[in-house]
């Protein structure tokens, strides 16, 4: 896939270019309930995640900065059936922070807090196109089995990761992608980008179909992977 650099240059407002034709930093904030297990699994498979979409690894850095604060002092919460919930449609906040117009980045944002969004009872992930995502690791990490549970979450990352880089997209025609889940969603079976909404059910069926399919280190069908490098070639004028 054709790539171009991040320039290193500041913006004086953070752009939103879901066609942007450049790399920009991707930066990995956890949050200090993120238990060691679950960063190791991070550190191992971010860089298989985006070798696939093509994209350097040098591009992704973990931050120094826990996400608890901003977690903490930003979002919303709620009592749902006596736990704690946070609300993540304000995410975009910590999105267009300051840093991001010094630093233009797409943030990673990881938790184990319990998370939601309006007129949902939970998400487990929710992602912003160009700007970055929120995952909360609590629900996946309850299954049992270690292989498959590490499995699962990584569809889970994989699937929310390529929705900041715009996956799936309507290159394909919007008559192909599935739009019964509250935005477009791939079609093709053992792809990331399926959608389901039975969790954790629907996530280890696709998770077991997806390494059928794809193999234990892919994520991403061919024409998600097509959309991508169409989308770089065209923006990138080559």
């Amino acid at each position: 896939m054709i790539r171009n650099t991040y320039a290193g240059k500041s913006e004086l407002h953070r752009r939103l270019d879901t066609e942007r034709s450049y790399n920009i930093p991707a930066i990995v904030y956890l949050d200090a309930d993120v238990t060691p297990e679950q960063k190791t699994l991070l550190e191992q498979n971010l860089p298989l995640i985006y070798q696939e979409l093509g994209i350097p690894y040098e591009f992704v850095q973990f931050s120094d900065s826990s996400a608890a604060q901003m977690i903490s002092s930003s979002l919303p919460t709620r009592d749902n059936g006596g736990h704690l919930q946070y609300g993540v449609h304000s995410m975009t906040l910590f999105m267009n922070g300051e840093d991001q117009t010094t630093k233009p980045h797409h943030a990673l944002v990881f938790t184990n807090k319990d998370i939601f969004m309006d007129r949902t009872n939970f998400i487990i992930g929710g992602a912003w196109s160009d700007m970055g995502t929120i995952i909360s690791l609590t629900r996946l990490s309850q299954i049992k089995d270690k292989v498959e549970r590490d499995q699962t979450l990584l569809t889970e990352i994989a699937h929310e990761i390529g929705h900041v880089y715009d996956l799936p997209s309507g290159r394909r025609g919007q008559d192909k992608l599935d739009h019964h889940f509250g935005g477009g969603h791939c079609n093709n079976p053992g792809c990331c980008m399926k959608q389901g909404t039975d969790i954790p059910k629907d996530f280890i069926d696709l998770t077991r179909d997806r390494i059928k399919r794809l193999g234990h280190d892919h994520y991403y069908c061919a024409d998600c992977k097509g959309d991508l490098k169409a989308k770089f070639t065209q923006t990138a004028g080559s």
